[in-house]
């Protein structure tokens, strides 16, 4: 919340600590938000050197996020990710991130439906712009994160978006 106050351009750039940025980002950003009037945009990611290869083939696993859906295509807002989107500066007038959700997991969806909702069908793919996520945990370590996500943030987050998790 206060990078977003903190920032003074059009748009504002999502990105998690642990990832490799690809030198076009920015540029593949750039490129579709001149084509496609949308208020956010989805960049893509990779993920390697897992201490778990089966749970990094899943991840990557062309079926799965963004990979079905073709470029510059509009998304469901659960794949608006924080480890690499753009935003509109102007989102952050009507929707707030929910400084409520202090455990893992949620921040996005829960700002993600409340984008969608208020501006349906603004929320963009842009595959070509990517980042390697690197070091992603094992299986155990992701299923005892989303357990900590049941046990709290799930129960903040409003009656229609849960059962949209559930």
């Amino acid at each position: 919340e206060k990078g977003v106050q903190l920032s003074n351009g059009n748009w504002v750039l999502f990105l998690n600590s642990n990832v490799v940025v690809d030198e076009f980002l920015v540029v593949e950003y750039m490129k579709v938000i001149a084509l496609k009037n949308g208020l956010a945009f989805a960049g893509n990611r990779k993920y390697k050197e897992s201490s778990d290869l089966i749970l990094e083939k899943y991840l990557n696993h062309q079926k799965r996020g963004l990979n079905p859906y073709p470029q510059n295509n509009i998304i469901h807002f659960r794949y608006l990710l924080f480890d690499n989107c753009i935003i509109h500066e102007s989102v952050f007038e009507n929707i707030k991130i929910n400084l409520e959700l202090k455990f893992y997991g949620g921040e996005e969806l829960d700002f993600a439906y409340k984008l969608n909702n208020h501006f349906p069908n603004k929320i963009f793919s842009c595959k070509s712009a990517y980042v390697i996520r690197l070091g992603y945990p094992t299986y155990k370590k992701h299923c005892d994160r989303l357990m900590e996500f049941g046990a709290t943030n799930l129960k903040i987050l409003s009656l229609p978006l849960k059962k949209e998790v559930v």
